[in-house]
């Protein structure tokens, strides 16, 4: 059984939120990052930007801590 839930329109914030987020991933493709980490640690802002709980966004925010981490170590050894 699936209930009728009415859809809140959005506020102000929630749109202004909503039309950056289609922004950014429209532009998504548009800036290719050669490097892995730094490949990874973008894919992760973008999921980060769009998800929907703090729990979420704080494991992703360690994901993507540890990989600018493994960029930097990767930088100076070179």
């Amino acid at each position: 059984m699936t209930a009728n839930r009415k859809v809140r329109p959005l506020t102000a914030d929630e749109g202004v939120i909503a039309e950056r987020l289609r922004r950014i991933v429209s532009t998504r493709d548009a800036f290719p990052i050669r490097d892995p980490d730094l490949a990874a640690v973008m894919e992760l802002l973008h999921r980060m930007a769009s998800t929907g709980t703090l729990a979420t966004l704080q494991w992703m925010a360690g994901d993507a801590i540890v990989k600018l981490r493994a960029y930097v170590v990767k930088q100076q050894a070179e």
